[in-house]
């Protein structure tokens, strides 16, 4: 004798009910993963185009490189042209997210003091490409938080007030001898 199995409305309900608060529960959850894994991105592609400035700059006698090409003579060093891009900034606005530190355009390397300090391409509102910034625009699209990459190598996420009081610092820069 073969035996059905039949729910009644009442018990279906029941269990659509379970299913919807379960999702309720995990969709914040995935998307503060979500976030988080965009933030890590972010700040790896940071660490990378100030990598590949400083191999730049030691080609070319540590000076820094102009501003309206400095994504094209990077590029050999990093063969990727969507590192350019944050990954918070939404594709459609054709916009790329960062920023090289427009009061060190020019300058040689060994000229500024204090470099483990010194910004040198961070998270910016400027969405241009090849963007400068002069320390104006710093964007905290990251829960809060925004990526600077510094003129020793390293990169680390900022919060807003901490971000524009190194951005606004003055640059120390030594005399040419």
């Amino acid at each position: 004798m073969k035996r059905i199995l039949a729910f009644t409305l009442t018990e279906l309900m029941v269990v659509i009910a379970i299913i919807a608060i379960i999702a309720a529960i995990l969709f914040p959850v995935f998307q503060s993963a979500k976030d988080s894994a965009k933030k890590s991105s972010c700040l790896s592609n940071i660490k990378q185009i100030s990598l590949g400035i400083l191999m730049y700059l030691q080609d070319y006698d540590e000076k820094m490189p102009h501003k309206n090409q400095y994504q094209e003579l990077v590029h050999p060093y990093l063969k990727n042209d969507k590192i350019y891009r944050c990954p918070k900034v939404k594709r459609s606005s054709g916009g790329q997210g960062y920023a090289l530190e427009s009061r060190l355009i020019g300058k040689s390397l060994y000229q500024i003091k204090e470099l483990g300090k010194r910004p040198m391409f961070w998270d910016s509102l400027n969405l241009e490409k090849n963007a400068t910034d002069p320390g104006i625009g710093f964007a905290t699209r990251h829960n809060g938080f925004g990526n600077i990459g510094f003129l020793d190598g390293h990169a680390r996420a900022y919060s807003e007030t901490e971000g524009y009081t190194l951005l606004f610092a003055p640059i120390a820069f030594e005399e040419k001898k």
